[in-house]
């Protein structure tokens, strides 16, 4: 006879819930932890099961930035078990916010690109924000010249739909020292910005650098 897969049918030890009184919660593997937020399994597996095909569906990292359609595809996860996962990815992530670089001035994007500052080319970076303008990736789009004939709104809002982010910060860097606004970069900003109209993701800012001087669109009200 098959023998039954059910959790209940576990030595207690090897039970999440269970593990988690007698160990301490941070001594739990991502598998359990996950299997606790779910409850239940389906009548296909167990929630252990069910938790690891999540995890291979959906890497950690990955979790945060997903919806609940894309967990109900995966079969054995409805609304319900959905919605617990992501209301406890969310919860976490309110309870750390502390922690987590959220960039709302001029100022705190300076530091995530005080790298580009002293580039001998151009180097354009895309600062890529969730709904509390927390730092989700940061990511070199360009390097070189940089102008609208050249450059693709697709090339800056392809991550923003993976992610997917509500906002973006562009920065770059101006080698010549002068971080005045050229008329290519006018007319880039607001080709993108119109570009994120249409896709409902808001540039917020695009700030030039140079070594020792910013420039930000938004401060000049020119966003």
């Amino acid at each position: 006879m098959r023998r039954s897969t059910k959790i209940k049918d576990f030595p207690r030890i090897k039970r999440p819930r269970e593990r988690l009184a007698a160990v301490g919660i941070q001594n739990l593997t991502k598998v359990e932890l996950l299997a606790i937020i779910l409850s239940s399994g389906t009548k296909h597996g167990n929630v252990l099961s069910l938790a690891r095909k999540i995890l291979k569906t959906f890497p950690l990292k990955e979790l945060s930035g997903i919806q609940i359609s894309d967990l109900t595809k995966i079969k054995g996860v409805g609304q319900v078990k959905a919605g617990k996962i992501l209301a406890s990815l969310e919860l976490g992530g309110r309870a750390v916010g502390g922690s987590v670089k959220q960039l709302l001035t001029p100022q705190d994007v300076l530091g995530e690109v005080d790298d580009i500052k002293s580039k001998n080319r151009e180097y354009l970076v895309a600062l890529y924000l969730n709904a509390r303008h927390n730092l989700l990736k940061k990511q070199t789009i360009s390097i070189g010249n940089l102008n609208q004939s050249f450059l693709e709104p697709r090339d800056v809002f392809a991550p923003a739909l993976i992610l997917p982010c509500s906002f973006i910060i562009l920065a770059h860097n101006h080698p010549s020292g002068d971080s005045s606004p050229s008329m290519d970069d006018k007319t880039l900003t607001k080709h993108l910005f119109k570009a994120g109209e249409l896709l409902g993701i808001k540039l917020v800012d695009h700030i030039i650098v140079s070594k020792n001087d910013y420039f930000s669109f938004k401060e000049a009200k020119l966003l």
